[in-house]
């Protein structure tokens, strides 16, 4: 690409300036040579680099044995700390890669075809014809019509197969409502009307119900010894079918919370699909619960009393919360809260609960 003798006017390492005397090389005795050929190659430094990507030039570098041969054992032996200077002298050949700058393609063209900097205007076209197809290939595409129009139905991740299976409600499957008889002359951009209809939906969005009610009060230990001195481990609990065993932790001490132990409880019941549980400040857990798939919750602690130890309610899932256990006269008012952990009113309690009371 570039000129490599070093008489040529363009290539690197030109002296562009002279000394006024026969003394030491200085500041005040030398002068930059001001001549036509200062223009040239000013304006070469600046094609090369302002062209080229130079910032984000990229080598490989090749094994040794690509170079000199008399040379391989100094190549090979070569050491260095720096690991990148070591590959770079113990390598034979390299290969650079340097993209040309956006913008800059048909002036880099133009050089490599005639060796001349063109740095401004339209570049014109060289009497070359393999430069000219290129040229003219990518400043006029041709194409021609060819008979009418048709349409291809493309499966893309934008395809819905099934209407309201994504929260979008359409009236068949592929939404295209398209009409037969488009020619090429008419308006391709509107042959296809919208199949959509707005609504609340959103495209990922889960339709799944989620409530949190709280159930505190289940014992009325501070400590993990007192617990273990009155209740002893392992603590079985039963919630939605499922056996759930909480035996004590090694790392607990007689002094610690029982939040500890609650915490651990509320781990185990996460695990049941379409649960999520997490201890309260009050000696219970609140409950986050799908009601679109959970209807009958039910869940039990030790202790063998159904009215107290039982925490159970039915719902639709939609509009309301009707308790079972425990019963309303069983103290349950101050031991039932809503998500805000709020007790529940007298009314609402032997009645029915707003479902809206707890949905999250």
């Amino acid at each position: 690409m570039l000129n490599q003798n070093p008489n040529a006017e363009l290539t690197f390492g030109k002296n562009k300036y002279y000394q006024t005397d026969n003394s030491t090389e200085s500041f005040t005795n030398t002068e930059i040579k001001v001549d036509g050929t200062l223009d040239r190659y000013a304006a070469f430094v600046k094609f090369m680099e302002q062209s080229f990507e130079w910032e984000i030039m990229s080598y490989y570098l090749y094994p040794y044995y690509w170079g000199n041969r008399a040379n391989w054992g100094d190549l090979y032996q070569f050491d260095d700390n720096d690991p990148v200077f070591r590959a770079f002298m113990q390598s034979g050949m390299a290969r650079v890669i340097v993209t040309v700058r956006p913008g800059f393609e048909e002036s880099v063209r133009h050089f490599l075809a005639t060796g001349q900097i063109w740095n401004g205007g339209e570049v014109p076209v060289i009497d070359d014809p393999l430069f000219l197809s290129i040229v003219d290939e990518l400043r006029s595409p041709k194409a021609t019509k060819e008979g009418e129009p048709w349409r291809e139905k493309i499966p893309t991740s934008l395809t819905i197969l099934q209407a309201d299976s994504i929260g979008l409600k359409v009236e068949k499957a592929l939404p295209c409502n398209c009409e037969p008889g488009v020619k090429f002359d008419d308006n391709l951009g509107e042959m296809c009307e919208s199949n959509f209809e707005l609504n609340n939906s959103q495209i990922g969005q889960s339709s799944d119900r989620w409530i949190e009610i709280s159930f505190n009060h289940m014992d009325y230990y501070q400590t993990i010894g007192e617990m273990e001195e009155h209740a002893p481990f392992p603590r079985k609990y039963e919630c939605l079918g499922n056996s759930i065993t909480v035996e004590r932790d090694a790392s607990w001490s007689k002094l610690d919370s029982t939040i500890k132990f609650y915490q651990s409880l509320a781990d185990e019941l996460s695990l049941i699909e379409g649960l999520e549980a997490s201890p309260t400040s009050e000696y219970g857990i609140t409950f986050k619960i799908n009601v679109t798939k959970i209807k009958n919750f039910k869940f039990v602690k030790p202790g063998g009393s159904k009215e107290f130890d039982t925490f159970q309610f039915l719902t639709d899932g939609l509009s309301y919360l009707k308790m079972i256990t425990p019963e309303y006269l069983n103290s349950a008012s101050y031991r039932i809260a809503d998500k805000d952990g709020q007790q529940i009113p007298n009314q609402e309690y032997v009645d029915k609960i707003p479902l809206s009371k707890f949905l999250v």
